[in-house]
Formats: structure tokens, C-alpha cells, sequence
């Protein structure tokens, strides 16, 4: 694979992950970002361009003030799945759900099990929890690796930019809600990315096999092992 576009600032996972003893402090800062994040007239070409800068630079708790309202819902929801869900208990999620929990996993295999243990604490604790925090910083460079934004228009009530990557189109678009401000519908870019990937695995060839494992596997390698399947809390294998 090629260099990402991205760096990091902090080399040890805890400084990835923004580890859960650490995202109560982030709330604050998160507060204080939302309500300083630009007004309803700023552009979604401008977002994308706080989000690409947020991206960069590895500060995740920016993330949730350029986010739709759908998005801060999906990404606070899947986090008890991404600590807690087992073999069994992920059975009731659909197929793009099962590779997200299992695609973040796959991005946070350093982590130990107390880290586990605090983001669950954390998560059963009355504090806000930031959505889309460092836990997804790896998902999101790979999902928009030099990648960029082409223009934006809106049809029929969806106003959305295609993207490319190095000058080529992806096939995918960003699609902007406008809630106090334009907000970027990132679930909707993963969904959607997700529906391309799977593709070619909806032959005949792939019949009664399980699809998000044979894309995962594909696309990971060595690192889609099946031990990601269980529970993170060795302790708690009961269903989110």
C-alpha cells in the first residue's frame, strides 16, 4: 500500500485511539469546537476542507462538529458492538454493520484489554461520548487517501460532490446535510462504499459464503483474523 497522505502526530496507539480515560477530557474540547465551527452560511466545500484539516492533523475531536446529525447517531451507536459484540450477538447486525465493527477492530489490535475495559466503562458512564473520535482515525485515512472533492451541486433535494482520487473518479460522492450549517453524511459515504466493495463478491462464486469476510479478507490480509470475531472484554460477552 501506498504512503498515506495522512500522518500522525503520536506513534503509540494510545495517541490513535485517544484511549477511553482521555475522551472525557475530549468532551469539553469537543463542545468548545462545535460552537465555535463555523455558521449557517459556511459552504460544504468548506467543511470538507475543516475535515480534510482535522484529518491531517490527527485531531479527532473536531470530527463531530462537521458531521451530520445521522452521522453522531450511527457512529455513537456502533461503539458498544465495537467493544462488546460476539459471534452470536452480531448475528442481529446487517452486513454493513458486522464490517464496520469488524474493519475498526482490525485498526486497533495494539490496543489491551484494559484499554478495552476503560472505552466500555466509559461508554456505560453518564458522560457524553464523543461519535466519531480517534478509534476511527485509521478507517477514515483509508477511506479518503488523497482523495478530494469535485463540485458540488444539489439535485432533487441531495446535495453531494463527487470524489476522486488523484484526479481519477471513485465512483462515490459526499453527500452534505444542511443542520445548522452544511454537515458532511459520512455513514452514508461508508454505506455507500461499502455497497461498491461488495459488489463483485454477489456472484454465484460467493454463494453461502459470508460476504463481509471475504472482503475483509481481501482487503486485509493476514490482519482479518477471526479471533476479531469475539468479544473485546474477555470478561463480558453478552450482547450491547
Amino acid at each position: 500500500m501506498a504512503t498515506r497522505r495522512y500522518s500522525r502526530s503520536n506513534s503509540s496507539i494510545g495517541g490513535r485511539l485517544s484511549r477511553a480515560r482521555g475522551w472525557v477530557a475530549g468532551i469539553a474540547a469537543s463542545a468548545l469546537w462545535v460552537a465555535g465551527c463555523g455558521g449557517p452560511t459556511q459552504s460544504p466545500e468548506a467543511v470538507f476542507r475543516q475535515f480534510e484539516s482535522a484529518l491531517k492533523a490527527s485531531e479527532a475531536h473536531r470530527f463531530d462538529g462537521l458531521v451530520s446529525r445521522n452521522t453522531l447517531d450511527y457512529f455513537r451507536g456502533i461503539q458498544p458492538w465495537i467493544v462488546r459484540g460476539d459471534a452470536e450477538s452480531m448475528k442481529a447486525l446487517s452486513a454493513f454493520d458486522r464490517y464496520m465493527v469488524l474493519s475498526v477492530r482490525m485498526n486497533l489490535t495494539e490496543l489491551e484489554l484494559q484499554d478495552w475495559l476503560d472505552w466500555d466503562a466509559l461508554l456505560r458512564s453518564e458522560h457524553a461520548v464523543d461519535a466519531v473520535s480517534g478509534y476511527a482515525l485509521d478507517l477514515l485515512e483509508d477511506a479518503f487517501f488523497r482523495v478530494s472533492l469535485g463540485e458540488v451541486d444539489s439535485v432533487n433535494g441531495v446535495t453531494a460532490g463527487r470524489l476522486y482520487r488523484q484526479g481519477t473518479p471513485t465512483g462515490l460522492s459526499l453527500r452534505f446535510a444542511r443542520e445548522n450549517g452544511w454537515k458532511i453524511e459520512l455513514t452514508q459515504f461508508f454505506r455507500d462504499q461499502f455497497d461498491q466493495q461488495l459488489e463483485p463478491y454477489l456472484s454465484d462464486e460467493y454463494r453461502n459464503r459470508d460476504l463481509v469476510w471475504e472482503l475483509l479478507t481481501a482487503q486485509r490480509g493476514d490482519r482479518a483474523d477471526r479471533s476479531l470475531i469475539r468479544s473485546r472484554i474477555a470478561s463480558e460477552e453478552t450482547a450491547p
